[in-house]
């Protein structure tokens, strides 16, 4: 306290006053280079000083905005793309089917041609259809 009284008496009360608002606004000259220093709550604030501690939230503020822009931005191009691929996703079952039901026409129609000409055999040439026949030709 001796100290304090010295410093007040040499420098003078007004000087006194200006410094203390100077370390409070800008920090202790070389303070903040120490390494955890700025970590500690009450030190942390005079070795960085309000008005670089001001700064540091405001880039963290933008920052945090920009990151949560960019996640956005992320997410849509994400379901962009997953809509993309379902609606092609859709497109080839839908193909698949169109080409499962042709099929199964043509396989029905084959069938009826096979059923119409086994019924119009009537040739004396001695061969007889069986099932084993059926199934072959339709193989």
């Amino acid at each position: 306290m001796a100290i304090i009284a010295a410093i007040v008496r040499a420098v003078g009360l007004p000087a006194c006053i200006i410094a203390l608002l100077l370390v409070y606004y800008e920090g202790l000259p070389g303070a903040s280079r120490i390494p955890f220093l700025t970590s500690i709550p009450v030190i942390g604030d005079l070795t960085t000083g309000r008005v670089h501690s001001f700064a540091a939230d405001e880039v963290r503020r933008a920052t945090k905005g920009l990151v949560d822009k960019a996640e956005i931005a992320a997410l849509e191009a994400r379901l962009a793309r997953e809509r993309a691929l379902r609606h092609a996703a859709d497109q080839a079952a839908e193909e698949a089917r169109k080409r499962a039901m042709a099929a199964k026409t043509a396989l029905s129609d084959a069938r009826a041609k096979l059923e119409k000409r086994i019924s119009e055999d009537t040739s004396d040439d001695g061969a007889v259809w069986t099932e084993g026949d059926v199934q072959w030709l339709e193989q």
